[in-house]
């Protein structure tokens, strides 16, 4: 079976549980944000100028990992230089013939 549209998956799939529809949410909850604290591994994913994706994984300790900076914004933090490859800042500058 081809699927060629949003609605042939609807049909298919079925509606959403009412509790997976509102999952999308533009600002984090005060649960997330104790989730995030708590968190000692991410995977952080980045494209590239052609829209190809890395994705690397990141762990520390909780609360060393994930910073919540406001109710939109969180930030990961860096590897150390020992396991830096820089994957994730890489995809962020230019590469000619990439």
């Amino acid at each position: 079976m081809e699927i060629r549209s949003e609605a042939a998956l609807r049909e298919l799939l079925g509606v959403p549980h009412a509790r997976a529809a509102g999952k999308d949410r533009a600002r984090l909850a005060e649960m997330d944000r104790r989730w995030l604290a708590a968190s000692p591994f991410c995977v952080l994913a980045t494209p590239d100028a052609a829209g190809r994706c890395d994705v690397s994984p990141k762990g520390d300790p909780a609360g060393q990992l994930i910073h919540v900076l406001d109710e939109a914004t969180v930030a990961v933090r860096p590897a150390g230089h020992v396991r830096c490859r820089l994957e994730a800042r890489r995809d962020r500058v230019p590469q000619p013939g990439r």
